[in-house]
């Protein structure tokens, strides 16, 4: 599957960007992982000519489905750089400012809402879908003592003249509006094969709808700034999540636009996971992204974060924590990218320098890591033995392949017949006429072994990977 857009991502530098099929590259992010057996390819190109076309047939398939940039003759890619936030700066918000956060009745809109109340006195004012009811009056009388209650009205946020009319009811009732924050979210999560259009709609409605009605009903004001809470799934693009992944593109990419054409700041946070407030915060998801090295992020560190970009110079932060520390340089070669100046004669004699560096570190001689890596393939091949033991596939003791691949779904018939190569290469089977028999079995503890061994070859870079 090739995939081609025509300026929907930017490359910065105030290009020019149509931002509306931004989200098929989450879509295609999403659709490359669930699809693991096809070859999926995906550019984004200024021009859409012969030239831009037969730039894309030159691209190799990523099981990612990460997007190449095609500008005047070269690629780019995307990356996540390490940033530190600099010096404080003084804060964008006001004291008493008026700021409307569309999604602010859930639950990081009301973490959100209590620090703007309790730190600067400021009138929030909720859009939200949904009629008002009890638990919304709740948040409200609570949220009521600390200063300003937050007025809450009801609008789609995907239907313009709902929006447009309580545009006019907040101007009309506070004289300004100084703030707009769009963290509204609808999580549908299911796997392309079981979504049907409506949920698939349902969760990009929320942000691209919501996105351009936004900015057409409030863009005639006088704002210091617009704030979109977008997701890490901008860049992970996870399977199952393939609606979600699609809003976050575009909503990313619509903020740039944005950018370009508003004399208010425009920011994008890429929240990573939030585990104590809001949508996800239960024990599944909790256990779920602790297995993948995500820790929660918290109110209070969440909160500064926002001061920082507000403030700040950057215009779009992915903030995430991790539950397991990555050092830069590590042995695994490392997460850490160096951003380098201006200067290109300068940058280009850093890099070459990096490289050089980089290409002098110690690696093992060539017979030396010959022998590692059969030793690696011996480990491996008790592992694949003791895995199909396990499963009854070697009784009895003489089988023929094709008696052997009913006995499991027809799915693994090629997954088999590879098995079985490399395992009479390692000598565990031999051929018997039209079959095979099981001629060395495994008796110590496997799995005991590999630990043992797996260390030393983590510190062999010509084995690591």
């Amino acid at each position: 599957l090739s995939v081609v857009t025509q300026r929907a991502l930017s490359l910065g530098d105030g290009e020019a960007i149509n931002p509306a099929d931004a989200s098929v590259h989450g879509l295609v992010g999403s659709l490359a992982k669930e699809y693991a057996q096809w070859r999926v390819r995906l550019l984004d190109t200024d021009t859409l000519d012969e030239t831009g076309l037969a730039a894309l047939l030159r691209l190799p398939a990523d099981a990612q489905g990460d997007a190449w940039l095609y500008r005047a003759g070269e690629f780019y890619r995307s990356q996540l750089l390490a940033a530190q936030w600099g010096p404080a700066r003084p804060t964008r918000y006001r004291d008493g400012g008026v700021y409307v956060l569309l999604g602010g009745a859930g639950g990081i809109g009301e973490v959100y809402s209590e620090y703007l109340i309790t730190r600067y006195r400021a009138q929030v004012v909720w859009l939200g879908r949904r009629a008002a009811d009890a638990a919304i009056a709740a948040k409200i009388a609570r949220l009521g003592q600390h200063g300003p209650a937050p007025l809450y009205l009801q609008a789609d946020a995907t239907d313009a003249a709902a929006l447009a009319a309580a545009c006019a009811q907040i101007r009309a009732r506070y004289g300004a509006i100084h703030g707009l924050v769009h963290s509204a979210i609808v999580l549908a999560d299911q796997s392309l094969a079981q979504m049907d259009e409506a949920r698939f709609r349902a969760s990009l409605a929320a942000k691209v709808d919501a996105s351009v009605q936004l900015a057409r009903a409030f863009g005639g004001e006088a704002l210091d700034f617009v704030l979109f809470f977008s997701s890490l799934q901008s860049f992970s693009k996870a399977p199952g999540q393939s609606n979600y992944a699609a809003g976050c593109t575009f909503s990313d990419a619509y903020a740039q636009q944005l950018r370009q054409a508003w004399p208010c700041a425009v920011k994008v946070v890429n929240w990573g996971y939030w585990g104590s407030v809001g949508i996800v915060s239960s024990d599944f998801y909790r256990d779920r992204m602790a297995l993948l090295g995500f820790g929660s992020i918290e109110p209070e560190e969440a909160l500064q974060a926002l001061e920082q970009l507000l403030s700040g110079p950057l215009d779009q932060v992915a903030y995430l924590k991790l539950s397991r520390a990555r050092a830069p340089d590590a042995a695994d070669g490392g997460t850490a990218l160096q951003v380098y100046g201006p200067a290109p004669q300068q940058d280009l004699a850093a890099v070459q320098r990096e490289l050089a560096r980089r290409i002098a570190a110690p690696a093992l001689p060539p017979a030396e890591a010959d022998t590692g890596l059969r030793l690696l393939e011996t480990e491996l091949a008790r592992l694949l033995f003791v895995q199909m033991d396990s499963l009854c596939l070697w009784t009895p003791a003489t089988f023929t392949l094709e008696a052997l691949k009913t006995r499991l779904d027809p799915q693994f018939g090629r997954w088999l017949a590879e098995s079985v190569r490399l395992l009479e290469l390692q000598g565990y089977l031999v051929r018997e006429g039209e079959g095979y028999r099981v001629v060395q079995r495994v008796e110590a503890d496997a799995w005991l072994d590999w630990e043992a061994a797996k260390h030393g070859w983590l510190a062999q870079p010509n084995l690591r990977g």
